[in-house]
């Protein structure tokens, strides 16, 4: 083995042995009989290899660190070891009594990453890089992404990134674009991709041409191969990512104009809200909203006089929470007309922003619209617009709180 050059970390595997390996001996295989392989354990390992190709981590040896989980030395320890099948490998073994199958599959996969953080302090140096890659998944969990392009052009901060996502589910390759002038962010999925590792080919390169940004791939036999069935270069216009009317325009004067007029809600606290607040989710107000940009169902105070369960109370978050349910947040939304309305998105976050109806805060009162409208209903609900429906949809929105999930605001589009 190799252990006078230091080389970039990019790979990480869990295998399984009843005893040490020898040279004399098959080489170790895949995790998943002597012990039972957590269904996210190689997700977890391809992506915290990416995350140490990303900030360039270093180790002794190869490049990739082949973790071997035996119960030949005792539990919880640590070893490296000399053995190595091929000259990019490092091994190091773990101790694990077969007691691991009889855990839960979440405690399971909770000790296989202590495992592999406890491994990349004991084999490198850079102790600052891998404390980051352990914030950052305490923070994002699988949602993390390796970054593969970071550039700033023309004034654009350009990052492509990718999911790492356990076998049979779509790894997405992303997007995120920040202005430097105005500090407005971006984010947008490029693709999905039948295999995580797809996307170190299909972005090598981000570079601004005219009204778009465009994302080039490698260029070599092997990029060839791997990026066929996808459109590459990626283009995008970059008016279709900051609608300049949607993310700060006339949506402001219009609430003023509902604050001056007082037509949606009659309580005494319209234009100072606090965090006691409490009212039925239907009469929330462009100043509840501009106070405390997330509301939810106060289900725990049902039984306080005049209260019922379509009560809303703010949530104390500056952020759209990542795991919430029956949330309502504010919103711009801007009509297929151009017109821009504040609103309300009525959602859960569980799995994304799973939208159930939203509602357009005019100064003639609040406009509803459901996902499971009948036509009749929404007929009624244009009629008060006074608009056609190719008028109105498809709408775009743009939350104004970020998600906790990505930090940057939720943007789309809504069709009832």
């Amino acid at each position: 083995m190799d252990v006078k050059h230091k080389r970039t970390l990019n790979d990480i595997r869990y295998f399984e042995s009843p005893g040490l390996p020898s040279e004399d001996l098959p080489m170790p295989h895949y995790m998943g009989k002597l012990f039972t392989a957590p269904p996210s354990s190689v997700a977890f390992g391809q992506l915290i290899g990416g995350k140490c190709a990303e900030l360039k981590l270093t180790i002794s040896g190869g490049s990739s660190l082949y973790l071997l989980f035996t119960p030949a030395i005792p539990d919880g320890q640590l070893r490296r070891l000399e053995y190595t099948a091929e000259k990019w490998q490092t091994w190091a073994a773990y101790g694990l009594q077969t007691s691991f199958n009889a855990m839960s599959p979440d405690e399971q996969a909770a000790l296989v990453r202590a495992a592999t953080f406890q491994a990349l302090r004991f084999l490198s140096a850079d102790l600052e890089a891998i404390q980051n890659i352990a914030d950052q998944y305490q923070t994002h969990g699988e949602l993390l992404r390796v970054r593969l392009v970071d550039k700033t052009v023309r004034g654009h901060r350009l990052v492509v990134s990718c999911e790492v996502r356990p076998h049979g589910d779509v790894s997405r390759l992303w997007l995120e674009v920040t202005e430097a002038k105005s500090g407005r962010r971006a984010d947008m999925p490029l693709t999905p991709m039948r295999w995580w590792v797809h996307g170190k080919f299909l972005a090598q390169d981000a570079l601004i041409q005219g009204p778009e940004i465009v994302i080039r791939p490698r260029k070599s036999s092997a990029a060839d191969y791997y990026t066929k069935g996808y459109a590459v270069p990626f283009r995008i216009r970059i008016d279709s990512l900051f609608p300049p009317d949607l993310v700060e325009g006339p949506h402001k004067a219009l609430e003023q104009d509902i604050l001056k007029k007082k037509s949606i809600v009659g309580h005494s606290d319209l234009l100072n809200p606090t965090i006691a607040t409490r009212k039925p989710v239907d009469e929330l107000s462009a100043s509840d909203l501009e106070a405390f940009p997330v509301w939810e169902f106060a289900m725990d105070e049902e039984q306080v006089d005049e209260q019922d369960e379509t009560w809303v109370k703010p949530v104390p978050a500056a952020e759209v929470p990542a795991d919430g349910s029956s949330l309502s947040v504010a919103a711009a939304l801007k009509l297929a007309n151009g017109q821009v309305f504040p609103g309300v998105m009525f959602c859960d976050t569980h799995a994304g922003f799973d939208i159930a109806a939203v509602a357009l805060l005019t100064t003639e009162g609040r406009v509803l619209f459901s996902r499971n409208d009948s036509p009749s209903e929404i007929r009624r609900s244009l009629k008060r617009l006074g608009l056609a429906r190719q008028h109105v949809f498809p709408l775009d929105y743009c939350t104004r709180a970020p998600s906790a999930r990505t930090g940057i605001p939720e943007r789309g589009t809504f069709n009832a």
